[in-house]
């Protein structure tokens, strides 16, 4: 059922999110003030600069041609899940609406890949 489904995606996402949003904003605060101290711009461009990707614009290069290369997959695959979902409102008397919502796509993803 989509509203079930809706409702266990967004508790699940939402666990725990007040103990975790100040952790994460007191690790993003920490990470600024490490790059400040060593003279890059964000924490990004340092850890980069020493993995292999080095700086921000080769990962942004890398993720745009990965981009380019995954899009016929993606396609494909949403046609896949649409389809499983058309069939599924059908069978419970439901309005296709023919989109994925993203607390469908878990769900289908699974299907899919069954």
């Amino acid at each position: 059922n989509p509203k079930t489904r809706f409702t266990v995606e967004k508790t699940f996402n939402a666990r725990c999110m007040e103990e975790n949003t100040k952790i994460i904003e007191e690790i993003l605060e920490l990470r600024q003030k490490e790059a400040d101290i060593l003279g890059y711009r964000n924490h990004a461009a340092y850890v980069q600069e020493m993995r292999m990707a080095k700086n921000p614009e080769t990962v942004a290069k890398f993720l745009k041609e990965l981009e380019v290369k995954l899009q016929p997959l993606w396609t494909e695959e949403r046609k896949v899940m649409l389809k499983l979902k058309e069939e599924e409102c059908k069978e419970l008397g439901l309005e296709f609406n023919g989109k994925l919502d993203y607390w469908d796509m878990r769900y289908y993803q699974t299907m899919v890949e069954q």
